[in-house]
């Protein structure tokens, strides 16, 4: 009986053994396929960080990993075109997202955003096919000059979010040029009418003009030539040069230069063009001339009206008839004191109440409104607008990533013509295209290309060059039929 009993306790435990090694064994099993499928236990989860672990991931994708991503509530953002090297996990909100310029990426099931730097964006480099609840978002802070194929309805129905010049973009950056009101205001740099007089009489001119780019859509130095027919301009530039400037202060990177302001300030009147005329295109070169104390020469941005401090704080080529007619109204203020100055109500030293000194209220607002910084002191602070439309575009994706996960439909996002949109180039002198013009041949080109990448987009089959380049010249030599 005895025997029988230690026998049958033998047997217990033998069978509990086996048990506990078949346990750890299943285990191991369930171990190593949660390894292959991205779903580690949770030791692994404390120890790796949330870009380890999509690196992983995303290095499985080549062997067949079609698993559950371990954070399925954060969205990847893959800069298709490399404009920062800020990857990583950004928190914005109560929303997190990873960004990345690694092209891999994009076959992660948590890829849901590619961006674009309009700059560099090459119509024939797309990540195509598309993904079904994939979004495209653009950045683009620059004039059709360089890319125009922006320029077309056609082109911007392909993204979801924008952030462009153009105040109707998702994420606005119409006054990236202006650091805040104080810059118009300031009369720092200012010097007194007589002072300026007195430098014109000893051979100075009453207008200045500095530029590099010569050959733009604007055609500003077409304008600026005939201009020099009437009243006398100093040229500072590469462009219709003519008076020298200092080494210390050329180039681009030099004109906020403390000398290069002063040399500004010296002159009455400024020729202001911007080298491409879109609505809402505003550079330095009107908010640089307000902010030394001259009176812009302005032509660009078609509604500008909505931008000046004032009404009356340029003077504005589109409102006359003729390059003459802008030379004998700069003539006129030039010799009346009084006309002169009502174009510098904006400075405190020639107007006391500052509550008039800027009464424009939709550009009180954007300043004030702005949560991104201009210069570097701001943005080490507040950030700059790249980082600040990457969680503007975070936020949204992610609330709808939530949305999904919730049963509900994602909120749709599309652009369109009025986030970037600029008319074909016309001349400033006769206010006609001018067909023989290669900023026009341009513009008109890159509509051929705006619909053949749309119908090739629609296709959602990728594409190369060759392909891509022979669409296109067989669409323009059937359009011109």
């Amino acid at each position: 009986m005895i025997l029988f009993l230690m026998r049958m306790k033998f047997q217990a435990f033998v069978i509990m053994l086996l048990a506990f090694v078949g346990l750890m064994f299943l285990m191991y099993i369930k171990w190593t396929f949660d390894w292959l499928l991205g779903q580690d236990d949770h030791k692994l989860e404390v120890i790796e960080s949330v870009e380890e672990t999509v690196s992983r991931e995303v290095a499985q994708i080549p062997s067949g990993w079609v698993g559950h991503p371990r954070h399925p509530n954060i969205p990847i953002m893959l800069w298709w075109t490399p404009f920062t090297g800020d990857d990583g996990l950004q928190t914005c909100g109560e929303y997190k997202c990873l960004f990345t310029n690694d092209r891999s990426y994009r076959h992660h099931p948590m890829l849901k955003t590619v961006f674009f730097y309009g700059t560099d964006f090459k119509p024939y480099d797309v990540p195509l096919p598309r993904k079904s609840g994939e979004d495209w978002a653009l950045f683009h802070e620059e004039s059709p000059k360089n890319n125009p194929i922006f320029s077309h309805q056609v082109m911007m129905s392909n993204f979801n979010h924008t952030s462009t010049f153009r105040r109707h973009s998702d994420f606005p950056l119409t006054t990236q040029y202006i650091e805040d009101l104080d810059m118009v205001t300031n009369p720092y740099f200012l010097i007194p009418l007589n002072v300026k007089n007195r430098m014109i009489d000893d051979g100075l001119a009453p207008v200045a003009y500095v530029q590099s780019g010569c050959d733009t859509p604007a055609g500003r130095d077409e304008w600026v030539q005939e201009f020099m027919k009437h009243v006398k301009v100093d040229s500072y530039g590469e462009c219709l040069n003519n008076k020298r400037l200092m080494e210390d202060i050329k180039g681009s990177e030099q004109m906020e230069h403390k000398e290069y302001i002063s040399l500004l300030a010296k002159y009455k009147f400024i020729i202001s063009i911007e080298n491409a005329v879109c609505d809402d295109y505003v550079t330095e070169k009107l908010w640089r001339t307000l902010k030394v104390g001259a009176v812009p020469i302005y032509l660009g941005a078609a509604n500008i009206e909505q931008y000046l401090p004032n009404r009356k704080s340029a003077i504005l080529v589109k409102d006359f008839e003729s390059v003459e007619a802008v030379a004998k109204h700069v003539k006129i203020l030039h010799n009346d004191e009084t006309q002169y100055k009502a174009y510098l109500s904006h400075k405190l030293a020639h107007n006391r109440d500052e509550e008039t000194l800027v009464t424009n209220q939709l550009l009180k607002d954007m300043i004030n409104q702005r949560q991104w910084g201009v210069t570097s002191d701001q943005q080490a602070y507040l950030g700059n607008f790249v980082k600040h439309f990457q969680c503007f575009v975070c936020e949204r994706v992610a609330r709808n990533v939530r949305f999904m996960s919730l049963g509900f439909k994602p909120l749709p996002f599309d652009a369109n013509e009025d986030h970037y949109g600029c008319p074909v180039p016309r001349s400033p002198l006769t206010g006609e295209v001018d067909p023989s013009s290669w900023w026009t041949e341009q513009w008109y080109r890159s509509k051929y290309e705006a619909e053949v990448f749309r119908s090739l987009a629609l296709e959602n089959q990728s594409f190369n060059s060759s392909t891509f380049f022979s669409k296109v010249l067989k669409h323009m030599e059937k359009t011109k039929l």
